[in-house]
């Protein structure tokens, strides 16, 4: 069923798109003391199968790209299912909002390099993807870009657990200021118990923290002038 509604905004209209599932209904007339049950075909319009979508802007090729989606099955575990109403039928993909995504996608490299703490090679793939997102000039990101284009086997794995299927592919403008600030201390903790953070960007430069491979271990060298000494009860 699709519905037209004037817009708020000047020169635009407001578009519903609602599809409804069909079932069978009974319908009982009671009519000069007969009774008659009819069966008929009716859409529910309470179904948790029900979905809709809401376009808004003018009426252009270019009017109505985007659109806000009711889908309750957009987080089923199968993707036929899943990506039936938004990927098939609207042919469009899940968009979200450049703060939310950007939260996002500091959080999963976050988690996914405290996942691979036991593989060097994996937390050495996302500290440098996150080094390249900060410098990007790409426009916009997905997680699933990020794990596809920029990591690979753990690395991409450790990411992709940590989203649910329908934020793998939405799209997001990445805020890199408050990219930088979610991902702005890198920690390590020595074997003699040092506990050393520091800021992101001084483990990529010249004269900031280097780690180098020695007799197949990872060492630690940073040297610098201390402004500031403390002593507290926590790393």
């Amino acid at each position: 069923m699709i519905t037209l509604h004037d817009s708020s905004l000047t020169g635009s209209k407001r578009l519903i798109i609602w599809t409804f599932p069909q079932q069978e209904v009974f319908n009982l007339r009671l009519r000069a003391g007969q009774a008659r049950l009819e069966l008929l075909e009716a859409f529910n319009r309470e179904s948790s199968l029900r979905k809709a979508a809401l376009l808004e802007g003018p009426n252009q090729p270019t009017g109505m790209l985007t659109a806000r989606v009711l889908d309750l099955q957009s987080t089923a575990t199968d993707r036929a299912v899943a990506d039936l109403w938004i990927v098939k039928f609207l042919d469009a993909r899940l968009q979200i909002s450049d703060t939310e995504g950007t939260h996002l996608l500091a959080r999963v490299l976050r988690q996914a390099h405290m996942q691979t703490r036991d593989d060097v090679d994996a937390q050495e793939q996302i500290s440098a993807a996150i080094s390249r997102i900060r410098v990007s000039n790409q426009p916009r990101w997905s997680i699933g870009a990020v794990a596809n284009t920029l990591l690979s086997g753990a690395a991409a794995a450790a990411v992709l657990t940590h989203v649910r299927p329908e934020e793998i592919n939405a799209v997001f403008g990445l805020d890199h200021s408050r990219f930088d600030h979610l991902v702005q201390y890198k920690r390590f903790q020595l074997a003699n118990g040092v506990v050393v953070s520091a800021p992101f960007v001084s483990t990529d430069g010249e004269g900031g923290v280097t780690i180098r491979n020695l007799d197949g271990e990872r060492h630690l060298m940073v040297e610098g002038i201390i402004e500031e000494e403390q002593v507290r009860t926590r790393a």
